[in-house]
């Protein structure tokens, strides 16, 4: 017989929930912006250091060569980035901001700060230290 849990009480569907509707959320408010919140995951990997290579942005964003490569392609052709040459590395293209791309850095993470209070509202501030250090115990056990 098939036991019948409540997912709603597993912490793994919660999260997944969760971030699932935080990310179309974020999607609908960035569309003013015409980017989506795949393309603004590299976005700030370049507003925290501009001009990286495609290898350094994987590092930091954990998803296929591939997959980056279209992301990229995507913001040159919106004009948001640029790729260039390696002056000491001729095999290797720089990824770089734009000033278009300069401009809309503070607005979008000013969209993301509203939509991390409004995810605690509600919240003391030592339920959101709780929930944090939870989060972080969570994603360190399951990096093991």
């Amino acid at each position: 017989m098939k036991s019948r849990l409540d997912k709603n009480k597993l912490p793994g569907y919660l999260i997944h929930q969760i971030a699932h509707d935080f990310r179309f959320k974020y999607d609908k408010k960035l569309e003013q912006y015409n980017i989506t919140c795949s393309q603004i995951k590299v976005m700030r990997c370049l507003w925290n250091k501009d001009g990286i290579t495609q290898k350094q942005i994987l590092q930091q964003i954990n998803i296929k060569p591939s997959s980056l490569t279209k992301l990229i392609n995507i913001l040159v052709g919106k004009g948001l980035v640029e790729r260039r040459e390696d002056e000491r590395d001729a095999r290797n293209n720089l990824i770089f901001l734009t000033s278009k791309g300069k401009k809309i850095e503070k607005e979008t993470w000013e969209i993301i700060f509203k939509m991390e209070e409004q995810l605690v509202e509600g919240f003391s501030q030592e339920e959101k230290y709780l929930l944090i250090s939870f989060l972080v115990r969570m994603q360190e056990s399951f990096q093991k």
